[in-house]
């Protein structure tokens, strides 16, 4: 059986090969069943910085912090070996 900090590693891991994000951020941590086997469910975070022209947001309002829209995506951890089940 895998430690949370193990199955953390690997979620975070899957998604930066997969989806090459600019950052990450941790959102929730569950433990449940898939398809039949144990596994940490890994919530993770990271800005969709197409739904958000920043070049434009600076011309129109100068020293505006603009709230970039995030993607969330769950990875399934398996338990045991520590692979990922889906994303």
């Amino acid at each position: 059986m895998i430690e949370l900090q193990a199955a953390l590693d690997a979620a975070t891991s899957h998604l930066r090969q997969v989806f090459q994000p600019p950052d990450l951020r941790l959102e929730e941590i569950e433990k449940d069943t898939y398809k039949g086997r144990n596994a940490w469910l890994i919530t993770l975070s990271y800005p969709d910085l197409a739904s958000f022209n920043r070049e434009i947001a600076k011309e129109i309002f100068p020293g505006y912090r603009p709230r970039v829209d995030r993607i969330y995506k769950t990875v399934f951890i398996d338990e045991e070996t520590g692979a990922p089940l889906c994303n």
